[in-house]
């Protein structure tokens, strides 16, 4: 009974959390206008962005927005010195806010802002500001802000604000101690106190001790929380727990206190105006037409754009060219011009040449190669030795078995025979031999070409090509494996270090040209380059034919590809400045080519080995222009003549040619198969 009162608290507690949520996360939202702004007050500060969304001001996270801002503002005069550090030069200090030089949109927000500046600056006439860090320290903001009784937040949120603040907060740690307390109970002991205590302190730590440092404070947070929590997950292990109070105390622990507390706000009426009209105005800046943006002052609103976190969003649509009168180039500054694109164009052609060049040299190889007239294929070469020595690293054994069944049976070693709901029928006749001649012959495509009959013949002498078991899909997949290293073995020693560089080079490309894009930008964010580096590497790395088209790997490789790959890589481009993503598109282009193509492609032999790729050449050369006498010549002299160059026919791709040549001639069907040969095996 116990288990399903404290239950129902913890339950209940979730309930109200979440409805305080969206009560007050959606009252604010009410009161926001659908109504167009496309500027704001003159004088607006980012802080005041700051303290009307937040309630209060953090200088410390506004370090570009601000140094932007006082510029504008015509305070000071920014030169560039390197990617992280500028030099702020003193033009004028900001006018007292009772001066009527003064312009400004809060009083309070206006004077704190004045006493930063003139903190910065003190009596120096200029300072080097490091623009990916906070301008003043912690002690610098904490005594601005001690020497104003008024509160920032006062007139942004009323007690009531806060008041639900602590609600929510207690809401979301009281299922925690519910979840002790029960715990307690079952145990028979006060062990389970020490959880939410521990707990707590932790939490605490984390949430209001604002003056340690974030990555110190979440480990002093995580390892006092932490070792509550772990401890209260790891008891309620031991004992049962059909409603998971448990975890779902420890969920809604963080989830609450972190997370549906930020939805909590209450504001004061006078202060909804002013929201509304910055999340008007921030709605503009994010779906306004770019060619409407594009004629604003990009500089004059920039400092906006800081402050609302959108600037990487919305850059594009401004006209950046021209730079302010405020802002000096320093000597090492780059920008997206016509040279460093030149530069990463430039390392992309290299990088293709040079991938090409084994390629180009083992078609000359091959054009080179003497391609005599040949009327039979090599004496000893079965298909398979066909299919390798002809296509070397490219060559498919997919559709190896038709011209292999035609092979075996012309050889004698099966029947073939027509069966309408099984497929073909092959009978078993004898074991597979060696053939008399050598001439094109391998030892280990015969080993293949064995093992592949045998497992086809092991049970019975009668094998139905419809009938064929899931089993011998497997083993037919692993001897097409086999057939591919065969082919790999093929090409000579030169293709080994071909191969290699053709992996190494594009990534190594990719990476140049991503370097040349940070330094050309300034934006560090092509260093993001590194995720579809690194999809391209694993897709690439596994072999795809060893996995059959609906495989769940398959699916998994090209999820990979794409969340891991396409996502961060679509995301950088349209980020960055249009020259800077089609420069890197075309590097991802010709890096995806290289491996996934070219690499493929080479196909460097040896001097025999060509030997034999000519004459299997010359054969075919032979059988596509000779004429329809001269084929029948051969067919008197050799009546088995079609059905013995069939096979090969069918690995070199020109049965369909040679169909209808070979219609024209009057032939016996073969003793081996019993059935209409060329309307079955060559449609």
């Amino acid at each position: 009974m116990v288990y399903y009162v404290i239950s129902g608290l913890i339950y209940a507690c979730i309930i109200a959390i979440i409805l305080l949520a969206l009560i007050f996360g959606l009252r604010a939202k009410t009161y926001v206008k659908r109504e167009k702004i496309t500027s704001l007050a003159k004088g607006f500060s980012p802080l005041d962005v700051q303290r009307i969304f937040l309630g209060k001001t953090y200088p410390r996270k506004l370090t570009r927005a601000l140094i932007v801002h006082w510029a504008q503002m015509g305070y000071i005069r920014v030169k560039y010195i390197d990617k992280t550090y500028v030099r702020l030069t003193l033009v004028k200090n900001p006018p007292t806010h009772s001066s009527k030089d003064a312009v400004f949109f809060d009083r309070g927000v206006y004077v704190r802002e004045r006493d930063l500046f003139n903190k910065l600056f003190g009596r120096k006439n200029a300072v080097e500001v490091n623009v990916n860090r906070a301008m003043f320290s912690r002690s610098v903001v904490k005594s601005v802000n001690s020497g104003y009784a008024v509160r920032e937040e006062e007139g942004v949120y009323s007690s009531e604000h806060y008041a639900l603040k602590i609600i929510t907060t207690v809401l979301s740690v009281l299922p925690f101690v519910l979840a002790s307390i029960y715990l307690c109970l079952v145990l028979e002991s006060g062990v389970g106190v020490i959880f939410p205590f521990i707990m707590c302190m932790g939490l605490f730590f984390f949430r209001f001790v604002r003056d340690v440092p974030f990555f110190p404070r979440i480990a002093i947070g995580v390892s006092f929380g932490g070792g509550g929590v772990g401890l209260l997950i790891w008891w309620y292990t031991q004992i049962s727990d059909p409603f998971c109070i448990g975890y779902t105390a420890v969920a809604i622990l963080f989830i609450g206190s972190l997370l549906l507390i930020r939805f909590v706000d209450y504001r004061e009426k006078n202060n909804l105006n002013d929201y509304s009209n910055l999340i008007n105005y921030r709605r503009y800046l994010l779906f306004g037409r770019k060619s409407e943006l594009f004629t604003f002052d990009y500089y004059a609103i920039l400092p906006y754009l800081y402050a609302f976190n959108i600037k990487v969003l919305v850059k594009r649509k401004f006209n950046t060219v021209q730079l302010p009168s405020w802002y000096i180039r320093g000597k090492g500054e780059f920008a997206v011009s016509i040279e460093n694109i030149a530069v990463g164009a430039v390392i992309i052609a290299v990088t293709l040449i040079i991938s090409l060049i084994p390629i180009l040299m083992g078609a000359s190889r091959k054009r080179k190669t003497v391609k005599p007239t040949e009327l039979f294929p090599p004496r000893g070469a079965s298909p398979i030795d066909v299919l390798i020595q002809y296509y070397g690293r490219t060559a498919d054994p997919r559709s190896l078995f038709n011209p292999l069944m035609l092979y075996w049976a012309k050889r004698g070693f099966i029947t073939i025979e027509e069966d309408c709901k099984r497929g073909l029928k092959l009978t078993k006749l004898k074991d597979v031999e060696r053939p008399d001649s050598n001439d094109g012959f391998s030892e280990d495509t015969f080993e293949l070409e064995k093992s592949l009959f045998e497992r086809i013949f092991c049970r019975r002498k009668v094998f139905y090509t419809l009938g064929a078991s899931e089993h011998f899909a497997i083993f037919y997949d692993k001897i097409m494996s086999g057939c591919r290293q065969e082919a790999e073995k093929l090409t000579d020693r030169k293709c080994k270090p071909f191969k290699i560089l053709t992996i190494i080079l594009p990534f190594v490309m990719l990476f140049a040209v991503s370097l040349t894009v940070i330094i050309s930008t300034g934006e560090v964010l092509a260093i993001v380059m590194l995720f579809p580096m690194v999809a391209i590497g694993f897709v690439r790395g596994i072999p795809h034919f060893e996995f059959d088209k609906g495989s769940a790997m398959l699916y998994f490789l090209y999820t990979f590809f794409i969340t891991c790959g396409c996502v961060p890589f679509c995301s950088t481009v349209y980020l960055l400045p249009w020259e800077a993503g089609a420069l890197l598109s075309a590097a991802l282009a010709v890096a995806i080519i290289i491996l996934f193509l070219v690499n493929k492609k080479i196909n460097l032999r040896t001097s025999e080995q060509l030997k034999n790729y000519g004459r299997i050449c010359g054969f075919k050369k032979f059988l596509l222009l000779a004429e329809v006498k001269k084929l029948e010549l051969l067919v008197e002299d050799n009546p088995e003549y079609f059905y013995e160059i069939l096979p090969y026919c069918y690995i070199l791709g020109i049965t369909e040619k040679l169909k209808k040549k070979f219609d024209r001639i009057i032939m016996d069907g073969p003793g081996w198969y019993l059935g209409e040969l060329r309307d079955i095996l060559m449609p």
